[in-house]
Order: C-alpha cells, then sequence, then structure tokens
C-alpha cells in the first residue's frame, strides 16, 4: 500500500547549465512513462533506457531517489503552472468582487491545457493522476506540507478558496481540491483518444465546462 509521505524528500543541489538539462530530461521521461505505464511499474532502470542514460547510477547521481524525482516533477511543473496561473489572476477585472469557487477551480485546472506536449498529449495530467492517488489517497495537503514553499499564485487561490468553503475541516477541504482536481486532470489524461477524431479539447469545449461544473459540486457538496 501506498502512504504519503511525512516530509518531502530533499531536492537534488543546485548544478550547471548540463546538468540542469540531464535533470529535466529525466524527470519528462519519468513524468511521461509514469502517465503511459503508472506509477508502480516505473523503474529507475526503465527511465534511464527511455531518457538515453549511460547506466543507472546516473539517475542516482541527480536524483538519489524515485521519490525525489518525482518530487522535482511536481516542483518542476508548479513553478510553470505558477506562471500561467497568475496570468489568469491578474487577467480579472479588480472590481469583479469576491472570487467564486467556480473561478478558482478554473484557475487550478485551466492552466494544465499550457502543458500539452508536442502531440498534444498532457503528461503531467496523467502523471498527477497516478502520484496524487497512490501517495496521498486523502488529499493532497498544499500548504500543510509544502509552506513557504507552496508557490505564491497557489498560495493565493488556496487562501480564496478556504475563504469561500470556511465550514469544511482542514482533512477534508485537502482531499475535496485533490478530488475536484483529479476529475478534470482525468478529462485530460483520456483526451488522447479525441484527437483521432478532430475533437481535441480546449478550455471552453463542452466537456470542460462540464468537468469544471462537477468540480464545484465536488467542492461545495
Amino acid at each position: 500500500m501506498h502512504t504519503a509521505p511525512t516530509s518531502l524528500p530533499d531536492m537534488p543541489p543546485a548544478a550547471t547549465p548540463k546538468a540542469e538539462q540531464t535533470r529535466l530530461r529525466i524527470a519528462l521521461t519519468a513524468e511521461r512513462l509514469v502517465a503511459d505505464q503508472g506509477l508502480g511499474a516505473v523503474s529507475t532502470r526503465m527511465v534511464a533506457r527511455e531518457a538515453n542514460l549511460k547506466n543507472n547510477s546516473s539517475l542516482n547521481y541527480h536524483f538519489g531517489t524515485m521519490e525525489v524525482l518525482f518530487e522535482f516533477i511536481v516542483q518542476h511543473r508548479m513553478s510553470e503552472l505558477e506562471n500561467f496561473r497568475w496570468e489568469m489572476i491578474r487577467a480579472r477585472p479588480s472590481t469583479a468582487g469576491d472570487w467564486t469557487v467556480a473561478e478558482l477551480i478554473g484557475l487550478i485546472c485551466l492552466p494544465h491545457f499550457q502543458l500539452a506536449d508536442e502531440l498534444g498529449r498532457f503528461p503531467y495530467a496523467g502523471f498527477l493522476c497516478e502520484y496524487l492517488t497512490l501517495r496521498y489517497p486523502e488529499g493532497f495537503p498544499w500548504v500543510m506540507i509544502y509552506g513557504d514553499r507552496t508557490p505564491p499564485g497557489m498560495h493565493y487561490i488556496l487562501e480564496r478558496m478556504r475563504k469561500a468553503l470556511p465550514h469544511l475541516p482542514t482533512d477534508t477541504f485537502q482531499r475535496r481540491i485533490t478530488n475536484a482536481t483529479l476529475l478534470f486532470l482525468n478529462v485530460l489524461r483520456r483526451s488522447s483518444s479525441m484527437r483521432t477524431t478532430g475533437q481535441a479539447l480546449h478550455p471552453h469545449h463542452p466537456i470542460v465546462r462540464d468537468t469544471l461544473a462537477q468540480s464545484v459540486g465536488v467542492l461545495t457538496a
């Protein structure tokens, strides 16, 4: 049985630009493999082979353990999503009043469209469907586990989501945020079959709008 770690693994130390490129190649390879084959099926040997590393020890050199590698993927992608979320936050008129739950879950979910790969797939969405479900079955403890490392944009969103849902106990709140997000991510994960019929997902697609409405229902039930 997979359980959530009690604390975050230490991130690898700063490295040269060439080493950073290697780390990123390893991370994106692992992300794709987890999305395609599942968290439990991916080994260091598999990642090393697919990332064209000279040997398995290269992965250990750059990350130490698979858990550190997985956490690196989350941190890297959270940083990328942060920029897109701030763009959406700043684009909202200052006279619009309090944020609604629907707007806030949109801020969490819709930036994932920016992480499509060259084939139009969403490997990070697939990775999170595995990672969050198996590592954090009780819900991802965003603020509690990351503390000061929570990206400011995500912290901004969560503060306002908490304000909109003040009656929920903390554990219920984090579980609902996770489940509401997973609803959306699973739709992105399954979207590959839609591309062959010319029905690729986009932020205004009826399926996306309906999924976000379901996510609001999860949060406000």
